[in-house]
């Protein structure tokens, strides 16, 4: 768990929310943002941290009972940002995130995941997969698109998922014989042309009236 910021005037988490999207801040898009950093042993559903994030009701975390939590484990500093403190220690089957979306077409959907995690051994790592709407699982995904160092063998790392078609909601299980401190999900759905020419067309009939 990490300290909060402020950033040009809009809250976003420090040490665990160091490497946001590219659209974020971007006006008009149809996106999510949602944050969790595991302040208390609940294993769920835990819903998203309050403060400055948007995110749709019913998105949540679960954690498998079988994982450990900790209030405290080799806390760290990373230029002034404090992290190490409320920790799962990950078993079973993991982490589950619930994760509730735009319900429209889309061309595109975009899933932006920040990890701050720590190996509980020699070679541990996390493993991502995603379930659509439609039950379907993809994965696993185990490249990051960059990787940081952060202090007393604390990682941040950061996945990007794309599909090729949007989904009313995605559940994205962490696994994996690690320890998770905080954990940040953005979502990014694309409208198909079409419906970009239908927002452009009403759009100009209301600046006609």
């Amino acid at each position: 768990m990490c300290l909060i910021t402020f950033i040009a005037g809009n809250v976003r988490a420090t040490a665990i929310d160091i490497d946001p999207p590219s659209w974020w801040l971007t006006p008009g898009l149809d996106t999510t943002w949602q944050v969790w950093s595991f302040g208390n042993s609940g294993t769920g559903p835990i819903e998203p941290d309050s403060a400055g994030y948007d995110s749709f009701l019913g998105t949540h975390v679960t954690v498998s009972p079988q994982s450990n939590w900790l209030a405290e484990y080799n806390q760290f500093d990373y230029y002034g940002l404090i992290g190490g403190s409320g920790i799962w220690q990950l078993s079973g089957s993991g982490i589950d995130a619930y994760v509730v979306n735009y319900d429209q077409p889309a061309s595109e959907k975009h899933i932006w995941i920040q990890l701050t995690w720590r190996s509980q051994q020699q070679g541990g790592a996390p493993v991502i997969y995603l379930q659509d709407d439609t039950g379907s699982q993809i994965g696993p995904f185990t490249s990051h698109v960059s990787y940081t160092w952060l202090n007393d063998y604390w990682i941040h790392s950061t996945y990007e998922i794309i599909l090729d078609h949007n989904t009313s909601f995605e559940i994205i299980n962490i696994s994996g014989s690690i320890y998770v401190d905080d954990l940040v999900i953005d979502t990014l759905c694309i409208p198909e042309p079409a419906t970009i020419s239908l927002l452009i067309i009403g759009t100009l009939l209301f600046y006609r009236k």
